[in-house]
């Protein structure tokens, strides 16, 4: 049931089907085991343990003494660190392995975080947390893995374990008490909670009354309904940070209950997941709404993640990923990923046999509810989103620029897409119009997809989900079908359209009816104002998918005169070139590309851009303009009403 799950979610988001996942890598069907790479995550955890030990304060008069030193006084970095050294403590091919040395820090940093401890249960992120639910739930997690090694390899019954666990568990009871009465202030952190008291609950399920009291508090943080969608996103979409958070207390949740629907949404946010890696492997950030947004990193905090699934499900993209998270990993001679005391745990992860390896190829997935689309073609992707003044981004390789346009009118600044839709064209190559696929195409692809709840229940979607998934399905295999037909016709990928609009308003406030009651500016209340709407915009983009780049169609009227800005952002430090010159990209520097077209070399990776115009030299308002201060912009402008072909191709 799970390997339908995965055909039928792959197929959404690769024309090719889920048979080309089967090739996605170098290479599959070869077994290699886990066991290989066990040494890495040994010898990464050594590491941590080690620094661990030399971190570790000392001197019996700080209030730090036997915790990790850091800037403030802390418990987390330590109850970290713990889970981290336990681990190494108790794995049998460690250097560290039952050390005494280490069993004494391990001591005195639970003394540490005892101390530490507030007389409620509660622990502080002191940077701005105090007295915090959420951050006592993410101690706990790292408390309870700790401690679940302990008994999982407490062979001989040692009472130095002994010893250890006595001071887990009261550390752990007690910070529940505080969990299951503390508050929260981010979507995630509610799962966070949740997980620990489910976990608290079975951990101390022979105190009955204070195992239901918990069970019953994580029942109404559940009873919110958990806020990942049919298509695997989270509410906070951080694609770089809380997805993996959330994912982790999923996981938590299904083990203290054997509920399957935990499971299910991390499944579809694993799925989606792999359609947010871009060709040089790094995790595209830039729709998240946390701090992760722009930050480029590795998707090792996956790792784990993507092994415990495909080490209890037929999973091949999952295999495939995991596979190539920890490979490359120790190939780029990178510290491993700090997950041994969750692998630790579960035999089946240890002893998992990789049979793939790698990520998509490619990938084409549109996220609705988000108003996201992600595309990977070979040699690029690209990425289009609505709501965003940064709404298209395409990378080759290392190299990434966004693209922006300019509207300084009335109170705006920049296009911001209001709608967003994903279209299928008949015809291929550079265009203006559209002809989409006729009414009936849908309705046969809506027959041809009916049977799909059945395999999407089973695999652990919600009534819910199924029906909002299956209503958007219909589309998407006409997307699939036409495709496959137009590359069946003319060898050539089929021609997809993303259409971008906003519309926007000249207004001036009048004068009050009637007195406002003040002459404070600042105290009057200027929503009771009429307004005059003297003027009208209307924008639309349509980016059209050619061969080897994009098109893009800007198209403006309603108000003219208007001095328009479309905006290519690259990084700084790239290579500029024209038929006429040649420049090195300087920070917060722009050039106004009047004609032609030029190309933009980075890390041995190029984009051809063009051709330019530029009726105008305006480059923004002095007032309340994003700034590009970082890169260097690439202007193409002209006034209003207008319509635009640029092009962004890829080249060597």
């Amino acid at each position: 049931m799970m390997k339908l799950y995965g055909e039928e979610v792959l197929r959404r988001i690769a024309p090719e089907g889920f048979a080309a996942f089967e090739g996605c890598g170098p290479w599959s069907g070869m077994e290699v085991v886990m066991e290989r790479y066990m040494a890495h995550l040994l010898r990464g955890a050594q590491i941590r343990t080690r620094q661990f030990l030399d971190m570790q304060v000392r001197d019996k008069d700080s209030v730090q003494y036997g915790g990790i030193r850091g800037d403030i006084w802390e418990a987390k970095p330590t109850i970290y660190g713990l889970a981290t050294a336990a681990a190494v403590w108790l794995n049998g091919d460690s250097e560290l392995f039952h050390d005494r040395r280490l069993y004494e820090a391990m001591e005195l940093g639970l003394d540490f975080v005892a101390r530490t401890q507030r007389e409620d249960g509660s622990f502080d992120y002191p940077s701005c947390n105090f007295k915090s639910g959420a951050d006592t739930a993410f101690c706990f997690k790292r408390l309870f893995g700790a401690y679940r090694l302990l008994e999982l390899y407490n062979e001989g019954d040692l009472p130095e374990i002994g010893s250890l666990k006595g001071k887990y568990l009261a550390v752990m009871r007690k910070a529940l008490k505080f969990i299951r009465q503390g508050g929260f202030h981010t979507p995630n952190h509610r799962w966070g909670i949740g997980a620990a008291l489910l976990q608290g609950a079975e951990l101390f399920a022979g105190e009955e009354e204070f195992a239901r009291s918990l069970r019953e508090r994580a029942g109404q943080y559940l009873a919110e309904g958990i806020d990942g969608d049919e298509y695997g996103e989270y509410a906070e979409r951080s694609t770089g940070n809380y997805n993996a958070v959330v994912n982790n207390a999923m996981m938590a949740m299904f083990e203290a209950t054997g509920n399957e629907e935990f499971l299910g949404y991390v499944r579809r946010n694993l799925n989606m997941m792999l359609t947010y890696i871009d060709p040089d492997d790094t995790i595209f950030t830039q729709n998240s709404t946390r701090q992760d947004r722009g930050k480029q990193e590795f998707a090792d905090k996956y790792f784990y993640q993507y092994l415990y699934l495909c080490s209890r499900e037929d999973q091949p993209a999952f295999d495939g990923a995991a596979h190539k998270i920890i490979k490359d990993n120790m190939e780029r001679g990178g510290l491993a990923p700090d997950c041994l005391h969750i692998v630790m745990a579960h035999k089946e992860m240890m002893s998992h046999r990789f049979t793939h390896y790698g990520f998509l190829d490619e990938y084409r997935s549109f996220y609705p509810n988000s108003g996201v689309l992600r595309v990977k073609r070979p040699g690029f992707t690209y990425t289009v989103m609505r709501g965003k003044t940064a709404f298209l981004y395409v990378k080759r390789g290392d190299l990434m620029v966004h693209v922006k346009l300019g509207e300084s009118y009335c109170d705006i600044r920049n296009f911001v897409p209001e709608e967003i839709t994903v279209e299928k064209r008949t015809e291929t190559g550079p265009r203006t119009g559209s002809r989409l696929e006729k009414p009936e195409a849908k309705r046969q692809a809506a027959g041809a997809t009916s049977e799909m709840s059945e395999k999407r229940q089973a695999a652990g979607a919600t009534p819910e989900m199924v029906e909002k998934q299956q209503a958007a399905e219909p589309e998407m295999e006409v997307m699939r079908q036409a495709g496959e037909a137009q590359g069946k016709q003319t060898g050539e990928p089929a021609g997809y359209c993303c259409r971008l609009r906003a519309g926007a308003d000249g207004w001036y406030y009048l004068p009050f009816k009637e007195s406002p009651g003040t002459s404070d500016w600042w105290k009057m209340d200027h929503g009771k104002r009429e307004k005059l709407i003297n003027s009208h915009l209307d924008t639309e983009v349509v980016i059209d998918e050619l061969e080897d780049g994009l098109e893009l169609t800007i198209k403006a009227d309603g108000l003219d005169r208007l001095p328009l800005r479309l905006e290519v952002c690259v990084p700084a430090g790239a290579v500029v070139e024209h038929s006429s010159f040649w420049l090195k990209a300087g920070a917060g520097e722009a050039m106004i590309l009047r004609d032609g077209y030029v190309t933009v070399r980075d890390r041995g990776k190029g984009m051809v851009m063009g051709p330019g115009f530029g009726e105008h030299e305006f480059q923004g308002h002095y007032s309340g303009e994003e700034i590009n201060a970082f890169g260097y912009t690439i202007y193409c402008n002209g006034y209003t009403p207008l319509e635009k072909h640029v092009q962004i191709r890829m080249t060597d």
